[in-house]
Parts: C-alpha cells; sequence; structure tokens
C-alpha cells in the first residue's frame, strides 16, 4: 500500500499522513498543521496565557477525574525511573525534615486515621503538610502538627502552597 502525502499549512512541507492528528471538521479527516507545528502552536499559547491555560486546565480535571487519573497513570508507567526517583526524594525530604525528637508513631497514627477515614467515606484523603516541606518563603518540618488530611481532590488542587499572613 502507497503511503499518502499531506502539505503543512504552517511548515509548507510534505509529510505523511502518520504526522497529522486527526480532524472530522476537515474533508481530508485530517489536521491542516502537522503534528510538530500543532505541538509547537500550542505551547506557545500556553506559555503567552499561562493562567488561561492553568484555569482551563483545572476545570477539565475537574470535569474529567477518572480520564485524568488514568492519564496520570499511563505517564507514571511509561517513566518508571523518574517516578521513583521523585519519590527517593519526597522520601528523604520527610526524613531530614522529621527532627529526632519526634515520635514515629504519632505520625503513623495521622497517616492510619487518613486511611481510615478513606475507607469509611469512599472518598480518597492524603496526608497534607500544611506548611510544605519545600516552601518558597518557608519550609515545614514533618511532625504531626504540621499534617493535616485533606480529601485528594482538595489536596492536589491547592498543590505545594502556603499562605503567610502579615502580622501587623
Amino acid at each position: 500500500m502507497a503511503k499518502k502525502f499531506k502539505n503543512c499549512s504552517s511548515c509548507n512541507q510534505f509529510l505523511s499522513e502518520s504526522s497529522f492528528y486527526s480532524d472530522k471538521r476537515n474533508n481530508s479527516g485530517l489536521s491542516s498543521d502537522c503534528k510538530f507545528c500543532h505541538t509547537t502552536r500550542v505551547r506557545h499559547w500556553q506559555k503567552c496565557n499561562p493562567e488561561k491555560f492553568k484555569s482551563d486546565k483545572a476545570k477539565y480535571q475537574k470535569a474529567h477525574p477518572e480520564q485524568t487519573c488514568a492519564k496520570t497513570l499511563r505517564w507514571q508507567t511509561k517513566h518508571p525511573g523518574y517516578c521513583r526517583a521523585q519519590y527517593q526524594n519526597y522520601m528523604t525530604r520527610q526524613i531530614f525534615a522529621m527532627p529526632s525528637w519526634v515520635n514515629a508513631k504519632d505520625i503513623t497514627a495521622v497517616y492510619n486515621k487518613c486511611q481510615a477515614i478513606s475507607k469509611r467515606t469512599g472518598i480518597l484523603h492524603h496526608v497534607d503538610h500544611i506548611i510544605p516541606l519545600r516552601g518558597k518563603p518557608v519550609s515545614g518540618l514533618h511532625i504531626p502538627w504540621n499534617l493535616q488530611i485533606l480529601s485528594a481532590h482538595d489536596n492536589c488542587s491547592k498543590s505545594n502552597k502556603f499562605i503567610c499572613e502579615k502580622v501587623a
């Protein structure tokens, strides 16, 4: 079977049809820009409109939690080395952020309580650091009174933020 070629309207190159995304709106069934040009254009828009991109992404993730989770799991499956390194970095930060005078059983109790709440409610919960371990204005410690239990959705939406209140 002969390969079919198409002209990209952005870079004006003739490329194989596999170099184009499908687009049912076009008569050819393919987008007018090749994948490279399309990706370049989208990334440029994202860079020029960071707030709009962030809010659109958050809306999509809230409206499509199953697809978002599936996409994350696919990415993690394709990048196990990176994920393992990130996990190791996180664990190292926790170890160094836990003073020797802290009772590890108290921290374990918070994690056990979180697991019990998730099981009881059927909603996934996370243990979150109130003051992040790697915050910009200030870094917290891995101690029981710096831990809070949040729903997974709330924890993921707040990210690694700590709002400092000004003292008058």
